[in-house]
């Protein structure tokens, strides 16, 4: 459980760091 919340934190944080 602890997993899927890290994994949706990195990706919305790569996200945001690729559409700047």
């Amino acid at each position: 459980m602890h997993n899927e919340i890290s994994f949706v934190l990195r990706v919305s944080r790569c996200r945001k760091g690729t559409e700047s």
